[in-house]
C-alpha cells in the first residue's frame, strides 16, 4: 500500500553551555538552516494522485484544472496535511466548465473513503491497523526457498505475527489441511467445513487470523485478484468490528456454517441462530460498514 507522510521541520537539540568564573562565555553559534516546510504534494497530494489516478488524468487533460492542481501541490501543508489557506486561495481556479467538472471529480475522490485508508498523510486518514490479524508486520523471509510461491513471500513480508502464530500451532495447520481435503475430495459435502471445525477447534483462531491478514495484504498473490475496495474499507474503517467478526474462532465457525448453506438464506439464518456471539459481531460490522464505507460498498 503506497503511503506518504513527510513531516516538516526537524527537532533540534538544545545545547547547554556551562559557565565558569573567569572563563569567557561560549561564542554564539549560527543556527543551521531549517528544512523548508513540507508541501501538500509531499504530505497528501502525491498519494491522492496515485489513489485517484483516473480522476487525476481527467484533471491533467484540462489546462485550467491541471494548473490549479499543480499550484496546490506546491503549497506548504498545514498541520492537517492540506494546502495552507493563504496559498490555496492564491491558486486560480479553472474557468472552463469542463475543467471545473474535472476538478470537482478529483476533489470528490480526494475526500472519499479510498483516500482515507490509502493515504496516511491526508486529513481523516484511518490509522494503521493494530488488531493481531490486521497488523502489518514483516518477518525475515530469507529462510524461504528460492522458488517459494508469491503468496508465501507476501505473508512473510506482511503478516509476520499471524503467520508465526499459525506455524506454531499444529492444530491450525491440521484445520487448513482438513478444509483443503473438503474442497478436493468432497466438494458436495455441505457440512464438511463445520466438521473440520469440530475436529480441530484449537486451530480456529490462528487460521482465521492468517486468512484474513492474507486477504487484506496479499489478495493478489494469494487469491489471484486485488482485494475489493469494500473489503479493504471494512478492514480499515471498521477494524475492531471486522476483527471480532472474522478473526475469531466463533467467527470462523459461522463462516464455515455459511459455506455449507451454498447461498440459501434460510440456512444462513439458522447459522446465525446457532452462533449468536458471531452473529452479534457480524451485525456490528454491517452497521459500521453502512456508516463508514457506504461510498465504496454501495450501502
Amino acid at each position: 500500500m503506497n503511503q506518504l507522510a513527510i513531516h516538516g521541520a526537524a527537532a533540534w537539540g538544545v545545547l547547554i553551555f556551562a559557565a565558569a568564573c573567569a572563563r569567557p562565555s561560549a561564542p554564539e553559534r549560527d543556527e543551521p538552516p531549517r528544512p523548508p516546510p513540507a508541501t501538500f504534494g509531499e504530505t497528501c497530494g502525491g498519494c491522492v494522485g496515485t489513489t485517484c489516478s483516473t480522476e487525476l488524468a481527467g484533471c491533467e487533460a484540462r489546462e485550467g484544472c491541471a494548473r490549479h492542481w499543480s499550484c496546490l501541490l506546491a503549497c506548504p501543508a498545514d498541520e492537517a496535511g492540506e494546502p495552507t489557506a493563504a496559498c490555496a486561495s492564491a491558486c486560480s481556479p479553472p474557468e472552463a466548465p469542463a475543467a471545473l467538472g474535472a476538478l470537482a471529480e478529483l476533489d470528490a475522490c480526494r475526500q472519499g473513503a479510498q483516500v482515507r485508508f490509502e493515504c496516511a498523510g491526508c486529513p481523516g486518514a484511518y490509522p494503521p491497523p493494530t488488531s493481531a490479524c490486521l497488523h502489518h508486520s514483516s518477518c525475515d523471509a530469507s529462510g524461504l526457498a528460492p522458488d517459494a510461491e508469491a503468496c508465501a513471500v507476501c505473508t512473510a513480508s506482511s503478516c509476520c505475527g499471524a503467520r508465526d502464530a499459525f506455524l506454531d500451532n499444529p492444530e491450525a495447520g491440521a484445520l487448513r489441511d482438513c478444509y483443503v481435503a473438503c474442497l478436493d475430495e468432497t466438494p458436495e459435502d455441505a457440512g464438511c467445513f463445520s466438521r473440520c471445525d469440530d475436529f480441530h477447534p484449537n486451530g480456529l483462531g490462528d487460521l482465521a487470523a492468517l486468512s484474513q491478514c492474507s486477504a487484506v495484504y496479499c489478495s493478489e498473490p494469494c487469491a489471484g485478484r486485488a482485494a475489493e475496495p469494500c473489503f479493504t474499507c471494512s478492514a480499515r474503517a471498521c477494524e475492531v468490528a471486522f476483527a471480532e467478526a472474522n478473526c475469531t474462532a466463533s467467527g470462523r465457525r459461522l463462516q464455515s456454517c455459511f459455506v455449507g448453506c451454498a447461498g440459501d438464506l434460510s440456512c444462513e439464518g439458522s447459522c446465525l441462530d446457532q452462533h449468536p456471539e458471531a452473529a452479534t459481531h457480524l451485525e456490528s460490522l454491517s452497521s459500521c460498514i453502512t456508516v463508514e464505507c457506504a461510498e465504496v460498498c454501495g450501502a
